[in-house]
């Protein structure tokens, strides 16, 4: 879900934040607002929309495992030749990727080469991947909460 209406900066400086730190770095927020070029106010809710994911609960060792295991798997999956992460029928078909002038360069998926997809697909969690954003799970538990709190319409 990180990916949908963040820009690259904002979730590139968290990623690296949290890196540094991870890995024994001394960096402070403000040394990588100056690499990232966002405000520290972004860099903050960055990092708080990623503490709200299942990831954030993993430790170094941890998240190094399920990454190598999700690279053998997308690996694996790429080299069978099975399509990743497909949307449904009637999707794009032209070649519009960095590649759409390079010769024998062909459409894999959603106006992509093979090559471009399968890094889309490792960087994003391909067109149907992600959670929602935590935002849209707080007001949809809101919601529910509400409606089970809401009174039964009086009869007529």
């Amino acid at each position: 879900w990180m990916q949908t209406g963040r820009r690259p900066s904002g979730v590139c400086g968290a990623a690296l934040w949290v890196a540094a730190l991870l890995h024994g770095y001394e960096r402070s927020k403000r040394d990588v607002v100056a690499v990232v070029h966002v405000g520290e106010a972004t860099l903050r809710k960055r990092v708080t929309e990623f503490e709200n994911t299942p990831s954030a609960m993993l430790s170094v060792e941890e998240f190094d495992v399920r990454a190598k295991d999700y690279e053998k798997e997308q690996a694996a999956l790429a080299e069978s030749g099975v399509p990743l992460l497909l949307g449904s029928q009637g999707a794009m078909t032209c070649l519009t990727c960095v590649h759409k002038d390079h010769d024998g360069a062909t459409h894999f998926a959603h106006g992509m080469c093979r090559q471009c997809y399968l890094e889309y697909a490792r960087v994003s969690g391909g067109a149907r991947g992600g959670e929602d954003p935590p935002a849209f799970q707080a007001a949809e538990a809101k919601r529910d909460r509400d409606a089970q709190l809401a009174l039964p319409a009086p009869e007529r």
